[in-house]
């Protein structure tokens, strides 16, 4: 079993100890009041560091958990299932100020339209902010992976989707990245680790945060 199926549910609903990273990178590109979509939401984690905060996730177990878990620690969340992931996303245009999808784009067979999903309910120049694995060996532990996505992936991709390249970098994901975030306590990825996700041999995610110039066809 992969380890990530063998995590108990509970486990699911924080926050990884590295998410003030998140939030660091973001500020300077969204105001906090901005309505947020977090795609791919699973338990609803993210709702802790946004305001304005709806989650869409095709799996209705991790749905409805995140609903029963929220409801009354977060009133500000709201959750939403989406049937079939070849399904448009149901929200009006341009509703988004900034959509989150981080561990979500690998898992999809149309990236194209699935950003230009995410193009449509952004708002004029709204933020979106991808994360995936990079094309390394361990990416394929994971067998709903459909494949990995490296930095010039993200690149070609927000071309083609109606996107501005605005940022990208490392994420660790290397054994201890999460224990040792946690001891400092700051939600911030420790420095040796944040160096260390630039060697090409690192177990690392890739980040980037794209801008919305168009909305392409779908």
């Amino acid at each position: 079993m992969h380890k990530f199926w063998a995590l108990s549910a509970e486990s699911q609903f924080e926050p990884p100890a590295t998410s003030g990273e998140y939030v660091r990178l973001l500020s300077q590109h969204v105001r906090s009041a901005d309505p947020i979509l977090d795609v791919g939401c699973n338990r609803g984690w993210a709702c802790q560091l946004f305001e304005n905060y709806t989650g869409i996730d095709t799996n209705a177990d991790a749905i409805s958990q995140a609903r029963d878990h929220w409801v009354d620690k977060r009133s500000h969340a709201r959750f939403v299932h989406l049937v079939d992931e070849r399904s448009d996303l149901p929200f009006e245009a341009e509703r988004f100020g900034l959509v989150f999808a981080k561990d979500v784009l690998e898992h999809t067979v149309d990236p194209v339209r699935f950003l230009q999903q995410i193009a449509r309910v952004l708002q004029p120049s709204g933020v979106l902010f991808l994360c995936t694995p990079d094309a390394q060996t361990w990416v394929w532990n994971d067998p709903t992976h459909v494949r990995p996505y490296p930095r010039a992936a993200h690149r070609a991709l927000a071309e083609m989707a109606g996107f501005q390249f605005v940022d990208s970098g490392y994420e660790s994901v290397a054994p201890g990245t999460q224990v040792f975030a946690r001891m400092l306590g700051a939600r911030r990825m420790p420095f040796p680790y944040r160096i260390a996700a630039w060697l090409p041999m690192w177990p690392r995610n890739v980040w980037s945060i794209l801008r919305k110039t168009h909305v392409g066809k779908t």
